[in-house]
């Protein structure tokens, strides 16, 4: 059986300073620093405000929070952030894209 705690996701690249934190973050942090707003993503996503902001505390609180897989395409076109980044599980290559 799949265990969820036994998944670790693997550090940002992006940026030294931002490796501890989850990827949902630095991806929302980045998009509001572009002018897109927390309730853009989710409306590119097509889940409410409330329910990413929920995700976007989780993941502060635990670096390992893992997002539910059916979510991942939409957050990984919606941020431009590789889906291996959110569910190293599911997409094991770094380099793949939506």
């Amino acid at each position: 059986m799949f265990k969820r705690e036994a998944v670790k996701l693997p550090a940002t690249k992006l940026d030294d300073s931002r490796t501890t934190k989850h990827p949902l973050v630095w991806a929302l942090e980045e998009a509001l620093d572009l002018g897109v707003t927390l309730a853009d993503v989710a409306r590119s996503m097509n889940v409410t405000p409330q329910t990413l902001w929920i995700w976007k505390e989780r993941a502060k609180k635990n670096r390992n929070f893992l997002l539910p897989a059916e979510q991942i395409k939409s957050l990984s076109e919606a941020t431009g952030v590789a889906p291996h980044y959110f569910r190293p599980d599911l997409w094991p290559n770094p380099q793949w894209r939506f």
